[in-house]
């Protein structure tokens, strides 16, 4: 009997149970990884289609795309991709739209200046020559004036990305086009500028916003394989991390009475 009494305690000693992870840390431990890989998979598609998309553009092209769908009085980005295959020191382009129904919003530029267009990475460190946006009060046009240029030392760009990204506010209900025009590369030839030969994708997104529903058409690059609207992702996050956090306040409260029940269970075993 005292040989088996000090088996019994000598395993205690080894694995008592104060030792072991409670039940409601295991259970934690278990989730987690598991909201993890579902927030991931719910965001992989609406963060992946665009770089796709810029991966797969032909050289020396030009896009005007779409993030997203048009809603009354709430913001809407359009963004400006290419595929530098020629070295290139600058670039330029207008983008034309209904001022009467799209307000653009200043963003600051890489320097801090309020502009209508952000720069993006292609070109960053560019010198801003143009970043302006007005709209003829007559006919209520819109034209966005943008140009970009490398000083020297710097080295000619190549690569896929984005140029810029214009922000609207909609203004009104109805139909509406925002239309990319003249987009230009430049590149230097003996320390002359020249015009890189470009391929242009559907330079018009046409939207037509609605009470309770909108869309924006399109040509064959922007935006065709379906992804998740950003806000059905930040719903989503938001009702997992809310899950979360009443999974681990539920077993904390029972934690107390399960510590007390497993002392309770020790002292018994000890005592016998």
């Amino acid at each position: 009997m005292n040989g088996m009494r000090k088996r019994k305690q000598s395993r205690g000693a080894i694995c008592p149970p104060h030792s072991r992870r409670p039940g409601w840390l295991r259970t934690v431990t278990m989730i987690v990884p598991a909201l993890a890989a579902l927030a991931v998979l719910m965001l992989a598609p609406a963060t992946a289609v665009l770089a796709q998309g810029i991966d797969e553009l032909p050289p020396d092209s030009v896009h005007l795309i779409a993030m997203g769908q048009p809603i009354l009085g709430q913001p809407f980005t359009v963004q400006i991709v290419t595929n530098v295959a020629t070295p290139a020191y600058g670039y330029g382009f207008q983008i034309e739209y209904d001022g009467t129904r799209l307000q653009v919003e200043t963003r600051p530029d890489t320097d801090g200046s309020p502009v209508a267009m952000q720069s993006g990475g292609v070109f960053v460190g560019a010198q801003r020559i143009r970043n302006s946006a007005q709209v003829l009060a007559e006919s209520g046009a819109g034209t966005l004036d943008v140009v970009y240029t490398l000083l020297p030392p710097a080295q000619a760009r190549q690569g896929a990305g984005v140029l810029g990204q214009v922000t609207f506010t909609v203004l009104k209900e109805g139909p509406a086009e925002i239309r990319l025009v003249n987009p230009r590369l430049i590149a230097l030839e003996n320390g002359v500028a020249r015009d890189i030969a470009l391929t242009l994708g559907e330079p018009v997104l046409a939207l037509n916003v609605g009470a309770a529903q909108s869309q924006v058409t399109a040509g064959a690059f922007p935006r065709q394989t379906p992804g998740i609207p950003l806000e059905a992702v930040v719903i989503g996050l938001a009702v997992l991390v809310a899950f979360l956090l009443l999974v681990i306040l539920r077993l904390a409260l029972r934690r107390p009475a399960s510590a007390e029940a497993a002392h309770a269970r020790l002292t018994n075993a000890r005592g016998r």
